[in-house]
């Protein structure tokens, strides 16, 4: 009988490591599938650290962040275009500020417009007849007269910056367009970065969120024969989400309307949340198969 008992328990420590094995040589795609379609891929993800799970969530984030930056670099890349062909228009001047008002004249006054579709609009005007709401209508729109520069987008507020702020100074056109150059640079380094940030930031908040809803409503996890630290819950969840934020961020880049994105809020949590319980479920009859495994074994 401890005979038995003994080469049992080889056999299941055997078992246990083979799974194991089988899940750390699995690459990030494999893993990425699994997560969504695979129950038996959770009974290998808690037999790992919690850090394979984050290294996980950090690729998946990285992957992410290249594709929606390169996207909203063709928008950067976009306006900087729209910036230096205002900026190199021959009525465009050196900038020269004094006690809050920049030095314009009649010959600097200018209308550029470009694109066929309202794309981006420039208005320079040193006299008081037009103001920033001009610039209405149009996607991208820049309007400078003595007092300030306003910068708008369609459908969102204006970013309007009076030069009294500012204090005296003279930018000459040649450097003003230097600095134009080095900004487009570095703005995508921080495009990139801002929305790696985002993603990681949101995924774990998210992951929180769920982590929560799970340890309320869902009694399997209540059960003592589940065993589950609170360490491999959070694994499960960092893998469940994996479906959801792709989807999530697919939809991201078509500006759905209010209504439609609180709904995909909602299809969001229940995703993830079904994953998550399949696989705890899954894990669970695993743990109750080798119960009972043991208990014929003793009979």
């Amino acid at each position: 009988k401890a005979l038995r008992m003994g080469i049992n328990t080889k056999r299941k420590e055997l078992s246990i490591s083979m799974h194991t094995n089988s899940a750390s040589k699995q690459n990030f795609f494999q893993r990425f599938f699994a997560s969504f379609s695979s129950p038996d891929f959770y009974i290998q993800a808690i037999r790992e650290p919690l850090s394979k799970a984050i290294s996980y969530t950090l690729i998946l984030a990285a992957i992410l962040s290249i594709l929606g930056g390169l996207y909203l670099s063709l928008q950067v890349k976009q306006t900087f275009s729209y910036i230096n062909a205002f900026i190199s228009d021959s009525h465009f001047p050196d900038l020269s500020v004094t006690d809050g008002k920049l030095q314009l004249t009649a010959e600097n006054d200018m209308v550029l417009t470009i694109g066929k579709d309202r794309d981006f609009i420039a208005i320079m005007e040193s006299g008081e007849q037009k103001n920033y709401t001009h610039l209405s209508g149009y996607t991208y729109g820049i309007f400078i007269n003595s007092d300030y520069i306003a910068l708008k987008r369609l459908n969102s507020t204006p970013l309007v910056v009076k030069f009294g702020q500012l204090g005296n100074f003279r930018l000459p056109k040649a450097s003003l367009q230097d600095i134009l150059k080095s900004s487009e640079i570095l703005s995508y380094v921080f495009t990139f970065l801002f929305y790696y940030i985002r993603i990681l930031s949101q995924y774990f908040f998210k992951a929180m969120i769920v982590y929560a809803i799970l340890a309320l409503t869902f009694p399997p996890l209540r059960l003592s024969e589940l065993k589950l630290k609170g360490s491999q819950v959070f694994s499960i969840i960092l893998y469940a989400m994996s479906f959801a934020t792709i989807a999530s961020e697919a939809f991201h880049f078509m500006n759905p309307n209010q209504w439609i994105l609180s709904a995909l809020i909602i299809l969001f949590y229940m995703i993830t949340l079904k994953i998550a319980r399949s696989g705890i479920i899954a894990i669970l009859f695993d743990k109750l198969g080798d119960q009972f495994n043991s208990e014929e074994d003793f009979k």
